[in-house]
């Protein structure tokens, strides 16, 4: 599918105020999703060879040292799998040539729409996956995998949806993780997110702040 088949069905343009909002209640949602389904151990959790690996794939260049070592070391590590789902989502979002989280035909043709969407579908289960099996010994024991997954596919569904929105726009959007920390173990757990360009496409002389960052200690 083309992008103008595509400009059929883009959402219409927005204002910056919608734009900001839409954003900020994606990262509201990342952070409700870790707090509502995993646990910060009293104890360290030992961490078995096997999910050395899969903690590997989530790493990110913003975190103090490797995942698996933030994961034992941290007095609290909520604000490390919220970083790293954040991460993960933006990364989605943005990253690339055809970023996981836009349908085929936003920037590439594809076949057919069903096509498109079924490459959406595969990259979300697979996003789904890779983060519960990852951060499995820290989900909470009330709540059980299906659900967990469940709500992780409702929320990467959102935020396929809102990288819809800001791809539709006539403006350039920018998430940025980059901080001067206030402490010296602490973690974004929300990035910076800004307008870099006016509607006709010109760079702005100060990019407009949008969303500031929110960082947690660790």
């Amino acid at each position: 599918m083309s992008r103008a088949s595509w400009e059929q069905v883009l959402p219409q343009s927005l204002d910056d105020h919608a734009i900001q909002n839409s954003v900020k209640v994606l990262f509201d949602q990342i952070q409700l999703h870790v707090e509502n389904f995993y646990f910060n151990p009293q104890e360290s959790i030992k961490i078995p060879p096997e999910a050395h690996e899969r903690l590997s794939e989530l790493q990110t260049p913003h975190l103090p040292g490797p995942l698996v070592d933030c994961m034992k070391s941290s007095r609290s590590v909520l604000p490390v799998i919220k970083h790293c789902l954040a991460h993960q989502v933006v990364q989605g979002m943005m990253a690339g040539q055809q970023p996981r989280l836009l349908p085929l035909g936003f920037t590439q043709d594809a076949g057919t729409q069903t096509e498109s969407a079924a490459f959406l579908a595969r990259n979300i289960e697979m996003d789904v996956d890779a983060f519960t099996d990852a951060f499995a010994k820290w989900r909470n024991e009330s709540q059980d995998v299906a659900g967990a997954k469940s709500h992780l596919e409702g929320l990467l569904k959102n935020a396929a949806s809102v990288a819809s929105t800001l791809f539709s726009q006539p403006s350039m959007y920018q998430f940025s993780w980059i901080y001067t920390p206030q402490y010296n173990r602490s973690v974004l757990i929300v990035p910076t997110f800004r307008k870099v360009t006016d509607e006709q496409g010109k760079a702005l002389e100060q990019p407009q702040e949008l969303m500031r960052p929110v960082a947690e200690r660790i």
